[in-house]
């Protein structure tokens, strides 16, 4: 596990130094309850959500077929902008739709004029599953330059993965950044279920929520961006960062073991932990595997975990969104830092993909 730059006024074992601060200089978010990151921030804070029927994507399996019908999928749908490539069962055109207006909120908000670009990392998670492959991912970053209004990107990183990666992608961008390598970075998810074969898949593995199945999760959509800058730069341009990133960490659940023992995901949080309660975002989605692993973590941490922390979960609002999750878990805890949530100093962010890599993020208000 690796730990840099830890919470304020918090020594760990192993944490090393890292260069100057890097900080959340801007966000930017499309999800079924916001056009940008602001309208998003905004629902989710007031507990807003558009989970609706959905019987032109896709009905779930009944019980007992010889009995009963079929049920319309209830999921949580982006409404404002053209569905034609989703009908149509083009999700790389898709994908590359919902990440390119995230970004463009992203560049509006965080200023971004075409001499900032030159040494952008843009580092883009999108969902690996049967159907998006190195054709289909080039293809949804085409899309994505379009909708975007970029030219081509001279560092522009696409990674297939799951509800973690984007955290990954987090530690890169930074190691990147401290090298010098780039100057600023654009990270990021993308993704979205409703597309009917893996509405089917997950269906027929009880994973879909309906009367069937009441142990399972709700599909949902998004994008979501955070600009990462050295503090000083992001200042120089007339932004007033939303908070610092202070340190990351990875764990993995060895193939084969209990993933609900909640051993692995305490030992990557504790070190992590800042003295003060923070704010905890998570990628729970209402399957209780998920859930069970959480809450044996925390009986796990014990008096690790400072009382009086409050635990937050997009997927309640958003539905599960998949590669996308931890992006949207990192621009929400940024606006809640921001914004002084409860008068709180730091967010701590967690992801669990479902090939059992753990990983997790601090960010603190500055």
């Amino acid at each position: 596990m690796l730990c840099v730059n830890p919470p304020s006024g918090v020594s760990r074992p192993g944490a090393r130094p890292g260069g100057p601060d890097v900080v959340v200089a801007s966000t930017g978010a499309v999800t079924p309850v916001g056009a940008d990151a602001d309208q998003t921030f905004t629902s989710v804070r007031a507990g807003i959500r558009r989970m609706l029927e959905q019987p032109d994507l896709y009905a779930c399996l009944p019980e007992d077929p010889r009995f009963e019908d079929s049920e319309p999928l209830v999921a949580s749908a982006v409404y404002h902008l053209d569905p034609a490539a989703r009908a149509a069962g083009r999700m790389a055109e898709w994908l590359g739709t919902l990440a390119g207006e995230a970004f463009r909120d992203l560049a509006r908000r965080g200023r971004l004029e075409p001499r900032d670009l030159d040494r952008l990392g843009l580092f883009l998670a999108a969902p690996a599953r049967p159907g998006l492959g190195p054709e289909q991912r080039d293809e949804l970053l085409r899309h994505f330059q379009h909708h975007a209004g970029l030219a081509p990107l001279a560092a522009a990183h696409v990674q297939l993965g799951g509800h973690a990666t984007a955290l990954e992608l987090l530690e890169r961008a930074c190691e990147l950044m401290r090298k010098g390598t780039i100057a600023r970075a654009a990270v990021g998810g993308v993704d979205s279920y409703l597309h009917r074969p893996w509405l089917e898949r997950l269906d027929r593995e009880w994973r879909l929520l309906s009367t069937r199945n009441p142990d399972g999760l709700q599909p949902g959509e998004a994008a979501g961006f955070v600009l990462l800058e050295h503090a000083g730069a992001a200042e120089a341009r007339g932004l007033a960062p939303l908070a610092a990133v202070r340190a990351h960490g990875s764990c993995r659940v060895a193939p084969g073991q209990p993933q609900t023992t909640g051993a692995e995901l305490s030992r990557l949080l504790e070190p992590l932990l800042p003295a003060e309660p923070p704010l905890v975002y998570c990628d729970l989605n209402g399957e209780s595997a998920r859930t069970r692993e959480w809450a044996f973590a925390v009986s796990r941490l014990g008096r690790c975990l400072p009382d009086g922390y409050a635990v937050e979960h997009p997927a309640s609002a958003l539905g599960d969104t998949g590669a996308a999750s931890a992006a949207m878990s990192l621009v929400l805890a940024a606006h809640a830092l921001h914004a002084g949530d409860a008068g709180r100093r730091s967010a701590v962010i967690w992801a669990a993909a479902e090939d059992g890599e753990r990983r997790a993020a601090v960010l603190e208000r500055v």
